[in-house]
């Protein structure tokens, strides 16, 4: 599924959030900063979390599967606060306007 990285986060009306941040900005986060159970996990496990990050990181239109998406979305849970987990999935889990962005993916 394709998804614009590049959307900036928006607040329930609309408005940017005050430090600017994107999409891109707030799955980053999400899939590298650590969080319970982390090292636990198997190597095979951490090289797809890796992996993903380099998708992330590259920004603007991406093709990220489900599976990511829902990595993603259970991260961001665990990390962020409601209204930036409310609004990552929604961004996520929406079709973008792909007809304005340079397909980068």
């Amino acid at each position: 599924m394709k998804r614009n990285l590049d959307q900036v986060m928006t607040d329930l009306d609309g408005k940017e959030f005050a430090d600017k941040a994107t999409l891109k900005m707030v799955c980053f986060g999400a899939v590298s900063n650590p969080i319970q159970g982390d090292d636990a996990l198997p190597m095979d496990k951490k090289m797809k979390q890796y992996a993903l990050l380099q998708k992330i990181n590259a920004g603007g239109v991406s093709d990220l599967s489900a599976e990511d998406i829902a990595l993603i979305k259970e991260r961001a849970a665990k990390l962020y606060p409601i209204l930036i987990f409310g609004r990552t999935a929604d961004l996520l889990e929406s079709e973008p306007d792909l007809k304005s962005v340079k397909d980068s993916a």
